[in-house]
């Protein structure tokens, strides 16, 4: 038999990144013949290995942090899963920053139904409020809710319905208590639709509720207080809310900064009205003792959306008359430009009267289509607003991420800020999908303070089930089993990855750091060569790992070799001494191409121009879809020509082989619209070629033809070269033994398909009906109520087969990678 090396085919389609868990089922179908087409019971656990090797990650991020006089943190949550929706969440955690276990479960209370948090208030008996804002706030009228939890963090069944507050018929921003235990909340209500009308018009709003979750109807209207103004989504909501002792409210807005009587009423002795126009863009709402204020803010209220206009943070100080205080910075504003776009987010009171401010700062090359990369900022100033020397270097702390950079288009941002009466400083935030909320813990010096978290900070970190899928399989030498596959096992999202697994189905606890596992970032088929290191095709390059799963850095540059310019694979193979073989075409040509890297990842300058060989057939579309070397180094290349199936046979050089069929080229094979294609050759130089047809074709059976050495086709093969075969979803692989040809199948008509077919001919093209049942051995689609959806097989030096697929639930959380060999 010649050998084919070891050759992987791209599967398409397939979205994502990498871990496994490896799961199948054993049926009695397949073991009609026990020592032929059976599920090899010596593989694995019974025929099959599993291996759960963790959890998918979902994005957290803390959207407020309170400090209770015992020093306990209470923080709210919102985490979004990769499959979309969210969950509220409500956590306490001790002062050293661990969950504290009286309260919910473990330290965390998770509230029904999916939502955002917006707002948080501590009640003086430890009771704690948090607003749960509508999902849908743009065109339509709205309604939030507070709710309630006891100090251990139940709901509190004497407030509202079970602990959840009358509606509040607007977008809720901000919660606070007064004095008397009634419960303010802030944000902006809808006033006109835009539902097949004109654009909607906001107010900022205000309401009051009794402390039994009811609206206080001796606030304003029913409840519930409206302050004019308009423009786009979010340009009126409150940015913070403070009640005075006295039960003044005070509220800060987008634009402005008003303050309402204890009735509702604007305050005449406040601002204008009772409204103070701001120069600047507030973000945070701070009260002094006196009666004063401060609102940490941007000289730019765009910066967040797409870094527009340049900004630098700011805070002003207001009497309480609302004018602003001439002994405080520069005539009652301090500003700090850190970088090109400054964005306040948080402020907090010191000890000592200081003001510690909390946001995010940008350079200018930071932004790039509206994605800017923000980096947390600490600064602390004087009670006179001048920066506080003997914090940082020069006033301010650049607050280093936990867990590294979050993923693309997201960005760290701290929305909660809390000072101890010692002068610690705690900052709570996140960064959107794709990461974890941290709160980080610093001195007053602004160093990370040891005391707290994991050396100054804390990760929260929530799983859920993996969805793992393969996408390709290989077998090295000795038996030896790698897997590439798709999965967002131990990660936020999906990431390629590597696995590998012993000959008899164990895991391979030599490959990668962490035993049998290795994320690659490569989403593509695997091929080995004969020194056991592992090769995979994505993004333009070929990447080489050693046996252990390491980076190879005697490959091409850093462990990778690039492919020519606009090459789009059709497959490739891999010698046993690392020549690697990539076909498939250009993507601006017509024809086949066939690209040879030297062992050392280099072009290999001595086939055809360095290292590139084209195969035109005129002005039709071509492709390489498989390829397999013969003995004497020949390459053949099966493909397709428009719609029809073809072979090409090229000398070791890359030139075409005048001595097969009509000029090294053997077109229209009879096979009828081909969509896939695998090629495979005999011992006798003979060429199997398998193809599948696409959704175009009328007929959805694949086929088998055999060539002889010279192209013709072989009439004594079937009937007349030709072996039509049944209908098929998919092709896997094509595999020649001494005395059987062996197909592999995903089981349907057309597209991804699920079970697999294993089927098995004489070298005449008869069915072997030693083999399985009437030569088919198969994996059926469902088992026990668990899909299988196969992509891939190969073939052990010892004939058996093993079947890659997709197991349990299919495209989403809980699918699992599954490994059958058959015997």
């Amino acid at each position: 038999m010649e050998r084919r090396e070891h050759a992987a085919r791209p599967v398409a389609g397939l979205l994502g990144l990498v871990v496994l868990a490896l799961l199948f089922f054993a049926t009695a179908a397949v073991a009609a013949t026990p020592l032929r087409g059976a599920i090899d019971r010596s593989f694995g656990h019974n025929g099959r290995f599993f291996s759960r090797l963790g959890e998918s990650l979902a994005s957290s991020e803390f959207t407020s942090m309170l400090r209770q006089p015992d020093g306990k943190l209470v923080l709210t949550a919102t985490v979004q899963t990769p499959y979309g929706g969210t969950r509220m969440v409500v956590q306490r955690r001790q002062p050293t920053g661990q969950l504290d276990p009286g309260f919910g479960e473990g330290g965390t209370t998770i509230l029904p139904k999916a939502g955002s948090v917006k707002g948080l208030a501590i009640q003086a008996d430890g009771r704690i409020l948090v607003g749960v804002p509508p999902t849908d706030t743009l065109c339509r009228a709205v309604n939030s809710t507070v709710r309630r939890l006891a100090p251990n963090g139940a709901p509190d069944p004497s407030f509202g319905k079970q602990g959840v507050s009358a509606a509040v018929p607007f977008s809720v921003d901000r919660v606070a208590v007064d004095a008397e235990g009634r419960i303010l909340v802030a944000g902006f209500a809808v006033s006109s639709h835009c539902i097949k009308g004109p654009a909607p018009r906001y107010e900022l709003a205000v309401a009051r509720l009794n402390a039994d979750g009811t609206l206080d109807s001796g606030f304003g209207s029913d409840g519930v207080v409206h302050v004019g103004g308009e423009g786009e989504p979010g340009a009126t909501r409150a940015t913070g809310l403070v009640v005075g002792d006295d039960g003044r409210i005070l509220v800060a807005g987008t634009r402005s900064l008003l303050r309402l009587s204890a009735d509702g009423a604007l305050d005449p002795s406040f601002g204008q009205g009772g409204i103070v126009e701001t120069v600047d863009s507030p973000k945070a709402l701070l009260a002094l003792p006196g009666g004063e204020a401060v609102i940490a803010g941007s000289t730019s209220d765009a910066v967040w959306s797409c870094c527009a206009e340049p900004s630098d943070f700011v805070l002003s100080r207001h009497r309480p008359d609302g004018s602003l205080d001439a002994d405080f910075g520069n005539d009652g504003r301090a500003t700090l430009d850190v970088a090109e776009f400054d964005e306040a987010s948080a402020v907090a009171l010191s000890p000592d009267g200081g003001i510690v401010l909390a946001g995010g700062a940008v350079a200018a090359d930071g932004c790039v289509a509206g994605d800017c990369a923000f980096t947390p900022i600490l600064a602390r100033f004087s009670s006179d607003g001048a920066l506080d020397p003997d914090f940082g270097p020069g006033g301010r702390i650049v607050v280093e991420f936990p867990g590294g950079s979050p993923g693309y288009g997201y960005v760290p941002r701290i929305a909660g800020l809390a000072v101890a009466p010692s002068g610690q400083i705690l900052a709570a935030g996140g960064a959107g999908r794709w990461s974890n909320g941290f709160v980080v813990a610093r001195e007053p010096s602004g160093a990370p303070d040891p005391g707290f978290g994991d050396a100054g900070a804390i990760e929260e970190v929530r799983t859920l089930p993996s969805w793992s899928d393969p996408i390709g399989l290989a077998i090295g030498p000795g038996g030896k089993i790698l897997v590439s596959a798709s999965s967002d096992a131990g990660a936020h999202i999906r990431r390629g990855a590597l696995v590998g697994l012993n000959a008899d189905g164990s895991a391979d606890l030599g490959f990668g750091p962490s035993g049998s596992f290795v994320p690659t970032e490569m989403w593509s088929p695997v091929a080995i060569d004969g020194r056991g290191r592992a090769y995979q095709i994505d993004r333009g390059v070929v990447a080489r790992l050693d046996s252990r799963g390491q980076r190879d850095p005697l490959y091409g540059t850093e462990g990778t070799a690039r492919l020519p310019r606009r090459f789009a694979v059709g497959a490739f193979l891999v010698r046993n001494d690392g020549t690697v073989l990539v076909v498939g075409r250009f993507a601006t040509r017509q024809g086949m191409v066939a690209f040879r890297l030297t062992p050392r990842g280099l072009p290999d300058r001595g086939f055809g121009k360095n290292g590139v060989v084209e195969i035109g057939f005129g002005p039709t579309l071509a492709k390489a879809l498989s390829v397999a070397v013969d003995r004497r180094g020949r390459i053949v290349l099966a493909g397709k020509v428009g719609l029809a199936a073809a072979v090409v046979r090229l000398l070791p050089d890359g030139r075409l082989d005048p001595r097969f069929a009509r000029h090294g080229r053997r077109l229209n094979l009879p096979t009828g619209l081909t969509a896939g294609s695998d090629v495979a050759l005999q011992a006798d130089g003979k060429i199997l070629v398998a193809s599948s047809p696409g959704s175009l074709a009328r007929s959805r059976f694949a086929s088998l033809v055999r060539l002889r050495p010279d192209g013709a086709l072989d009439r004594s093969f079937s009937r007349d070269g030709v072996r039509r075969v049944g209908r098929v979803a998919r092709l896997l692989s094509l595999f020649v033994a001494r005395r059987r040809i062996l197909l592999a199948t995903a089981r349907g008509s057309f597209g991804d398909g699920y079970g697999a077919d294993l089927r098995a001919y004489q070298l005449d093209g008869g069915i072997d009906p030693r083999f399985g049942r009437k030569g088919v051995a198969s994996v059926p689609a469902t088992v026990a109520g668990r899909t299988f959806r196969p992509v891939a097989a190969a073939r052990q030096a010892n004939g058996r087969i093993i079947v890659a697929g997709t197991a349990r639930k299919i495209d989403g959380p809980g699918a699992a990678i599954a490994l059958l060999r058959f015997r």
